[in-house]
């Protein structure tokens, strides 16, 4: 193994350590009322926003975005960043974060629908059988929490994370159109900023209520987690790997999330896991292995 290889597989690794504890750390902020979600979206999308543009990135060519491109860009971008990070912490505040780590790896066996569904993708009978898996662990995952009504809050919340990956994969399926005419970093400085109009339009008056002064540093510290590691350095971290690993590799690492996601609110929040999230767990991961399966 060469040292670049090494290195884009501790980032990866480390990648996962600061996704799962995200799920926990930004439970917290949003169950001790110190943010609503939309606020919380609010500054890790502002945040993004800023880095995106005031860092001098250097990109492959030369830029110019074509004005036929902005409508398609902004669809992109309520896809894949404000509907999937909206959905995602409003889900999250409502389930556990073990339930909500389990949900989120079923992203790619979403990617294969919307890829069946928009490019026409041609699908093997082992992908269907990994998509009605991913379908029953889903489905385990929401119902074992009762019935699905507003007033049940754990199964809401999970369904709102399955829409989360969902808008996300649809993004990725999206997006695919674009990638080919522009360099990734230029375009989600566009993606963003579109993402942060549409955030902008439903979190302002959540964002006007946060007492700013009154936030303990617990809350201050735990928010600059979620906006440094989670939005900034797993990104960086994700794409330098990417230069040195195949996609495939990378994308294995998702499987880390859960157990880390687990661990952390073992440990921390006293949680303790139950049959039918390893039930969901292990329906979800062999769906995706079998749709991922080339």
């Amino acid at each position: 193994m060469s040292r670049h290889t090494a290195i884009a597989h501790a980032a990866l690794l480390t990648t996962a350590l600061i996704y799962g504890a995200n799920y926990l750390i930004a439970k917290n902020v949003m169950t001790r009322q110190y943010l609503d979600p939309d606020a919380f979206i609010w500054l890790r999308v502002s945040f993004a926003l800023l880095m995106f543009w005031i860092i001098p990135w250097k990109f492959d060519r030369p830029q110019q975005l074509s004005q036929r491109d902005v409508p398609y860009l902004a669809l992109c971008a309520l896809f894949g960043v404000a509907l999937n990070q909206l959905l995602f912490f409003k889900g999250l505040k409502l389930s556990s974060p073990i339930n909500a780590s389990i949900m989120m790896i079923s992203a790619p066996i979403m990617v294969l629908v919307f890829s069946l569904w928009i490019l026409r993708t041609p699908v093997r009978w082992y992908q269907v059988v990994g998509i009605g898996l991913g379908a029953i662990g889903a489905a385990v995952l929401i119902l074992s929490q009762g019935q699905l009504s507003w007033g049940n809050r754990q199964a809401v919340g999970s369904l709102l994370v399955l829409l989360n990956a969902s808008s996300y994969a649809l993004y990725l399926v999206l997006v695919k159109r674009l990638m080919r005419r522009y360099d990734p970093l230029y375009l989600l400085r566009w993606l963003f900023l579109f993402g942060w109009i549409f955030v902008q339009i439903v979190a302002w008056d959540d964002l006007l209520a946060v007492r700013w002064r009154s936030l303990p540093l617990s809350a201050i510290l735990s928010i600059a987690y979620v906006l440094i590691f989670t939005t900034f350095v797993a990104y960086l971290f994700n794409i330098w790997a990417l230069k040195h690993l195949h996609p495939a590799v990378a994308g294995a690492y998702i499987y880390l999330q859960p157990p880390f996601a687990t661990f952390f609110s073992m440990v921390f929040a006293g949680e303790q896991i139950r049959p039918y999230q390893i039930i969901a767990a292990l329906c979800i991961g062999l769906g995706v292995y079998l749709t991922s399966k080339k």
